[in-house]
């Protein structure tokens, strides 16, 4: 699967910015930003804070290379 996101990349084809945060902190993290996309709740307050700062973190890096 990396393999064909290197290749995508290559082309010009950007992935997701879901793709990217699954590349980075794994599979566990996908459901949990498909959980907070679906508005359901993702733990406490302070667990949601830190799920939005990993996100933007990821998405910063996105769009800066």
């Amino acid at each position: 699967m990396k393999f064909i996101n290197k290749l995508k990349r290559l082309v010009g084809i950007k992935p997701s910015l879901r793709q990217l945060c699954i590349e980075r902190y794994g599979e566990e993290f996908g459901e949990l930003y498909d959980m907070y996309c679906e508005g359901k709740t993702i733990g406490s307050l302070l667990d949601t804070i830190l799920f939005v700062q990993a996100v933007e973190k990821v998405r910063k890096e996105m769009y800066n290379k």
